[in-house]
């Protein structure tokens, strides 16, 4: 079995489905079955005419309703004009998918779990769409990037961003596999922009030690991502004038102190703050003046709320959940 699961492609990661859907699939699927399987005389009758099935076509109706699943789920992972913004619940560390208006997305880091980022990207992405535009290699620190490797060899990926040193095994052997594959590599610089769609793109606001902070640009929403900031990044970042009003604000390290400025949360002035934590992580670490700078801000997290999408057109902002919906 390990043999076989080895084999590209023979495993396809759907992430979690809701109760009611899983139920509703096994009733559908058992009923079918059920009833092809039923003697000819026993099987309920439209008016007074049996309704005949032959042999081979006993297997249809389950295949049938495995192929309605499988359309119903494609269809609904369909681009719909806008763009989306996932803080992934990996259990730990950052991992931020970004899917642009027309379809193509963008992930930057992965989490230190390789299972956790495959079920959470086979929850996002579409059936027939298993593929990266960009992978953006963020940071420095193992645990922000090891879940990566779910990806590598499992799917496409057009190119790799590397804006960070690369200070591990795991990145360096991950950078050799994708040139390996031809897959193109670049390697980033402050000010740099990939183009998501009209008005709308991500640019590397700052690189450090320990990685880079990006800023997510989608017409009047602003979204700062230090997913590689050390100490001295943010301070210096109050050198550009986008970084004050922000719509939304991810905390690295979980708010952190040492990550977190005093001052840097009201300066800034997010509407929406973010955390990434793993379970039993957070607000005990915070120090005074960063639960002063929570008070009063909706502020959500991923070991409470598990994936955080944030939806815009570039004029009107959603916010989802997995664990409930945040509003509008």
């Amino acid at each position: 079995m390990r043999i076989l699961a080895q084999v590209p492609g023979s495993t396809l990661p759907l992430g979690a489905s809701r109760f009611t859907s899983i139920t509703l699939y096994y009733a559908i699927l058992f009923g079918a079955t059920a009833w092809a399987f039923m003697p000819e005389e026993q099987r309920p009758r439209l008016g007074a005419m049996p309704i005949p099935l032959p042999s081979p076509a006993r297997w249809a109706l389950p295949t049938l309703a495995v192929a309605a699943g499988l359309v119903w789920r494609a269809w609904s992972g369909t681009p719909d004009g806008r763009l989306h913004l996932t803080i992934l619940d990996v259990g730990g560390g950052d991992a931020v998918l970004i899917q642009t208006p027309q379809g193509e997305a963008v992930l930057i880091n992965g989490g230190p779990s390789r299972r956790a980022l495959s079920e959470a990207l086979g929850s996002r992405l579409p059936l027939e769409r298993r593929r990266l535009a960009w992978v953006v290699l963020a940071s420095a620190d193992k645990r922000q990037i090891a879940g990566l490797e779910a990806v590598q060899g499992r799917m496409d990926v057009d190119h790799v961003l590397v804006a960070a040193p690369l200070a591990s095994q795991t990145s360096e052997r991950m950078i050799q596999g994708w040139r390996e594959q031809g897959t193109p590599i670049d390697q980033g610089r402050i000010g740099q922009r990939l183009d998501l769609a009209e008005g709308q793109w991500l640019e590397v606001m700052a690189i450090g030690d320990q990685g880079a902070t990006f800023l997510l640009q989608a017409g009047r929403a602003r979204l700062l991502l230090p997913v590689g900031a050390d100490p001295d990044t943010l301070p210096l970042l109050r050198r550009h004038a986008e970084m004050r009003g922000l719509t939304a604000l991810l905390l690295p390290a979980c708010g952190h102190p040492a990550l977190n400025p005093p001052g840097w949360i009201d300066w800034s002035n997010p509407w929406l703050l973010l955390f990434s934590c793993s379970g039993g992580a957070g607000e005990a670490g915070l120090s005074t003046e960063v639960e002063a700078a929570l008070q009063g801000r909706t502020t959500l997290r991923t070991d409470l709320h598990g994936d955080i999408e944030i939806i815009t057109d570039g004029l009107r902002l959603w916010v989802q959940t997995s664990r409930g919906n945040a509003g509008k």
